[in-house]
């Protein structure tokens, strides 16, 4: 009896200590909210339309009038449009006409030749999704048969196997405005339940990555450069903020923040999910071959959306059906399509075989599934995506980055710009590496695939981002640099010694490997510890031919005992007729062409050359012997529209390369 009383009183206890823990978390979360909002009422409250609505106060009309002035000409209304919803939500009915008056005049989802909005990508996906929901709700919108199916396959999706847009300090606070709309003002409380976990779940995979100062620099699905500049001063340092109490309280309204200042949800329990220290492998999503049954429930156009928010646009599973709906919706202007504009006037029945001959595009944009390593120690975190579409085109993918104390510390490649922010956003990797991560060490290795010659897609450069000023020391040996921040540190072993515009930054020429080596005072005890046990890392790198010519890229490095290495073999390129033989690449120009090629073959004396082309089913079109080998002419004017393959032979040696003709 005394027993169970003990274990009664234990438990007693334990309840109420976590209460008492959960109550101080409430409270300090209330007191964040207060702060934050004094802050914006201070420092920029004519923009801030949700807070001013929350707190009774007149909406600033000049604000709305600009807003207006976007609808029909901004691509990204729906940033602003859930903004309106909430305004409408938080206040007593008084600015629904004026609102409503110009939320009519939007497509809601896919409309014929919209070659303004975006739908499709998980952001755009849910904002536009709520919206529409919700102003069903509250004035009793007609909406297509389709809609509640299609969000609660989104929210369940989500909860199920995670987010396209993984990481993504550019796009989850925008994710997280349509959710927090939902998760406050539905009436349908499947929707409204689902909305607020799809939230909480979204938050706290965000907190793995975050240092304990409240600063996000992650390996991601998709991003940008300018995320990755300063620690503080973004919208998503505002929600770190609120949530967790990490980091300073903005001085200014950061309008994201402003979903979560004005709910009456309590996510103090965030608070709780946030760790100084972890060692790990998240792994989440799913298979391009499991979408096609995930989807399969949804309408045509639903399932084809659906496909598109995980990258998948032009995946040779889905190519065909994308380029059909492109042409019949009269789309193919949209910016999100301008990559692909050369297959507009393709027969559509090419649609799968173009799109897996160009797998090094068509593929590695797809980001339904990941395996992200996170290894963080307080204020010093190295994350990075294992394995992933190595050597192929990267879209907005971010495979590694480290944060050193509050600053961020990557590799990327293709053309090397002096400010990062110059590079294209949308390719920020023109090439991915294969990443491999154990703890705090990584092994990245760049191995370009080969890029059609019509792909604009061909720079092997691999750029270093390094902040001199950002450290308060730097120091350089061999092919390593040392980093120290605040008792931090970073050691990167480069490929080479040297720039390029002024960046630090190696050329390509078969491959290259780089190692990022993280830590701190507490892991090491000291910088010049930390640099001595580096010094004693043992770096590999070999290649190796096997008889067929088919080559080898192996690379290793072993660090205070831990070891990792990759063996990366030759990746056979999609072709209808075997290019295994090829000895080199043909020049072809123009390419794409309207049907009159010039054929060009390096290093090629006089003698005459047997010129062959063939079609995307591997039929022979072409057989033709060319005297001049220099400048061979092909003319397709008379054969239909695509992409083919076209192989020069004389004796035994053997040139390939491919051509496409436009309408």
């Amino acid at each position: 009896m005394h027993y169970l009383s003990a274990i009664m009183k234990n438990t007693l206890l334990l309840l109420l200590f976590s209460f008492a823990l959960i109550s101080a978390n409430a409270q300090d979360y209330e007191q964040r909210k207060l702060q934050y909002m004094d802050s914006v009422m201070t420092n920029n409250y004519d923009n801030a339309i949700m807070v001013q609505a929350f707190q009774g106060d007149p909406i600033n009309q000049l604000r709305l009038d600009e807003i207006y002035d976007d609808f029909g000409v901004r691509s990204t209304i729906d940033f602003v449009l859930v903004e309106l919803v909430r305004v409408m939500y938080l206040t007593d009915g008084s600015y629904d006409t004026q609102i409503l008056e110009r939320m009519e005049t939007l497509p809601y989802w896919i409309n014929d030749g919209d070659t303004l909005h975006n739908h499709w990508t998980e952001n755009h996906m849910i904002m536009w999704m709520s919206c529409e929901w919700l102003m069903h709700e509250r004035h009793g919108w007609e909406i297509d048969d389709n809609l509640k199916k299609r969000l609660l396959h989104f929210l369940n999706l989500k909860l199920d196997v995670g987010f396209y847009e993984f990481f993504s300090s550019t796009y989850f606070p925008f994710t997280l405005s349509g959710l927090m709309n939902l998760a406050d003002f539905a009436e349908d409380q499947e929707i409204r339940d689902k909305s607020e976990a799809v939230a909480r779940k979204l938050l706290a995979n965000v907190l793995m990555m975050v240092n304990s100062e409240g600063v996000f620099y992650p390996a991601a699905g998709r991003n940008y450069a300018g995320k990755y500049v300063t620690p503080y001063g973004q919208t998503y340092n505002a929600i770190l903020y609120l949530i967790s109490g990490r980091g300073p309280c903005p001085s200014s309204s950061a309008s994201r923040a402003d979903f979560f200042a004005t709910s009456d949800i309590d996510f103090s329990d965030l608070e709780d999910e946030f760790v100084s220290e972890l060692d790990t492998l998240y792994t989440f999503g799913h298979s391009p071959e499991e979408a096609l049954v995930r989807h399969d429930t949804l309408s045509s156009v639903d399932e084809l959306i659906m496909h598109w928010s995980s990258g998948m646009y032009f995946h040779p599973y889905i190519a065909e059906n994308t380029v059909q709906f492109l042409t019949d919706s009269n789309m193919w202007d949209h910016v999100n399509f301008t990559d692909f504009s050369f297959v507009s006037g393709l027969p559509i029945a090419q649609a799968e075989a173009l799109a897996t001959e160009l797998d090094e595009l068509t593929v590695s944009r797809t980001d339904c599934g990941a395996d992200v390593a996170i290894f963080k120690n307080d204020e010093t975190v190295l994350t990075s995506i294992q394995d992933y579409w190595k050597g192929k085109i990267g879209f907005q993918q971010w495979p590694i980055a480290a944060n050193v104390g509050g600053t961020a510390v990557y590799v990327a490649s293709g053309p090397v710009e002096e400010d990062w922010q110059d590079r294209n956003n949308s390719n920020f990797n023109e090439h991915l590496p294969y990443v491999s991560q154990s703890s705090n060490v990584a092994l990245i290795m760049y191995r370009p695939q080969a890029v059609s010659g019509f792909l604009p897609f061909g720079n092997k450069d691999v750029a270093l981002h390094w902040i001199d000023d950002a450290f308060d020391s730097i120091d350089e040996s061999d092919n390593w640099i040392f980093g120290s921040k605040n008792d931090n540190y970073i050691a990167v072993r480069r490929a080479c010694v040297g720039e390029i515009n002024g960046v630090r930054a190696c050329e390509t020429d078969g491959g290259q490997s780089w190692v990022f080596i993280v830590g701190n005072d507490a892991m090491y005890n000291s910088y010049s510890d930390f640099q001595n046990l580096v010094g004693q890392t043992v770096f590999t790198e070999e290649w190796t031919t096997d008889q067929l010519g088919d080559s080898t890229y192996y690379a290793s490095v072993t660090f205070d005992g831990n070891t990792i290495d990759h063996t990366w073999g030759t990746v056979p390129a999609f072709t209808s007729v075997d290019e295994q033989e090829s000895l080199g690449k043909l020049n072809i120009y123009p390419n794409p062409s309207q049907g009159v090629f010039q054929v060009n073959i390096p290093n090629v004396d006089a003698e005459p050359v047997q010129l062959e082309v063939f079609d995307m089913l591997g039929n022979l079109i072409v057989s033709e012997r060319i005297s001049n080998a220099q400048n061979g002419i092909i003319d397709l004017r008379s054969q239909v529209n695509g992409s083919y393959l076209i192989r020069a032979i004389k004796d035994n040696e053997v040139w390939t390369g491919r051509l496409l003709k436009l309408p």
